[in-house]
């Protein structure tokens, strides 16, 4: 078990995508047992229509190989036109969606540093979910 809470900015978007109907889905890399005990811990599950673990395919199959972003759109029905990505890591979560044709809000907020984030051509770039939420509501 781990002692983890959801930021009170995500579960305010996840509120507001369920109010308004919208397909959710979380693609994660890493050990997939990990991540389900995440997931679990943060009582997130059944917020989402779908939760691809990448690394049940291979370590390579992880993002940002499309295979993950692919079976998104899959599962969301939805083309790539018709889905953003939100993500915090430059390599896998932007680039992966950027090679599947998909918008993304690349997250930097307070992770700045952790990622060391130099690219600053991406005009998609927020500093927290907060940002999205005004742009939705």
């Amino acid at each position: 078990n781990c002692n983890i809470t959801i930021y009170n900015e995500a579960k305010n978007l996840i509120d507001l995508l369920d109010k308004k109907k919208i397909i959710k889905g979380i693609i994660t890399n890493g050990n997939v047992e990990a991540q389900k005990n995440k997931i679990k811990n943060l009582k997130i599950e059944n917020n989402f229509n779908f939760i691809i673990f990448a690394r049940k395919w291979g370590l390579k199959y992880e993002k940002p190989h499309s295979k993950s972003f692919k079976e998104a759109l899959n599962l969301s029905k939805c083309s790539a036109s018709e889905v953003i990505f939100i993500g915090d890591n430059m390599n896998s979560d932007i680039l992966g969606a950027k090679k599947s044709g998909i918008d993304y809000f690349h997250l930097v907020g307070d992770i700045k540093s952790k990622y060391n984030v130099q690219d600053r051509s991406i005009n998609n770039t927020i500093n927290s979910l907060t940002d999205i939420l005004q742009v939705l509501q």
